[in-house]
């Protein structure tokens, strides 16, 4: 069976374009949390003084991990009691890396755990170019 060039390529192409579908599907259901949930969630982990256990960043794919986290770290880090206060500080500052769109409260998806009194979040970042920054 003689397989044209179109259809060859399309071949080996399948598994980077799954593996692109797939990873905007997870960015973009990560961050569809309904906005009265997420506030939900920030009053009672203001209220009950929880802690941030775990931040997430989704859609990172050219700006390094520890730019993104030292931008974050104000009063974001992993330890450190939550507010929402300390949650718009660091999307204002993160927002300021070159090579992303502004990061809005929309842009983060939050989880409780109630039991251990911790919160987890995820942030999603929109790269603005395919240009290796920072």
């Amino acid at each position: 069976m003689n397989c044209g060039p179109a259809l060859m390529l399309a071949f080996l192409l399948m598994p980077a374009l799954l593996q692109a579908q797939s990873s905007a599907q997870i960015a973009s259901t990560e961050c569809s949390q309904p906005t009265a949930e997420r506030d939900a969630m920030i009053r009672e982990a203001e209220h009950d003084q929880y802690t941030t256990r775990r931040v997430e960043f989704i859609g990172n794919r050219y700006i390094r991990d520890a730019t993104l986290r030292s931008r974050t770290n104000i009063g974001l880090q992993e330890g450190y009691l939550f507010s929402r206060q300390n949650l718009v500080r660091s999307l204002r500052n993160v927002s300021t890396v070159k090579g992303i769109y502004p990061v809005r409260m929309k842009d983060v998806e939050l989880r409780l755990n109630r039991e251990e009194k911790t919160v987890d979040m995820v942030i999603c970042f929109r790269q603005r170019s395919s240009k290796r920054v920072s």
